[in-house]
């Protein structure tokens, strides 16, 4: 998807997705990251970032304490404790339908 300059690029994570190559310049997003494999996304996706140091932002819902989604948050919250700068913003599903109605339907 294209505006102007900018662009948007949409990439699968499912295991056997060939991704390794692309870039991320200003934000790389995970939807439903509790079901992205943690050494998938370590492997082909955290390096899309790192030359723009491209904000990354999880979005999904926790389920068994061991997928990326919850491993990020935990490291994310460890650090907030060491220097006190928030990483980790978590709203539940009553939080979102208050802004967007629809969403709670």
């Amino acid at each position: 998807m294209r505006l102007g300059r900018a662009r948007m690029v949409f990439l699968s994570a499912d295991p056997s997705a060939q991704v390794v190559g692309h870039t991320a310049d200003l934000i790389l997003e995970v939807d439903e990251a509790q079901d992205v494999l943690p050494e998938k996304f370590d492997k082909d996706f955290r390096p899309m970032g790192a030359a723009a140091n491209a904000t990354t932002v999880y979005y999904g819902t926790p389920w068994d304490g061991n997928s990326l989604l919850e491993q990020v948050k935990a490291r994310h919250l460890e650090l907030e404790r060491r220097d006190g700068i928030r990483r980790h913003f978590e709203y539940d599903w009553g939080t979102v339908a208050r802004y967007n109605p629809a969403y709670g339907r």
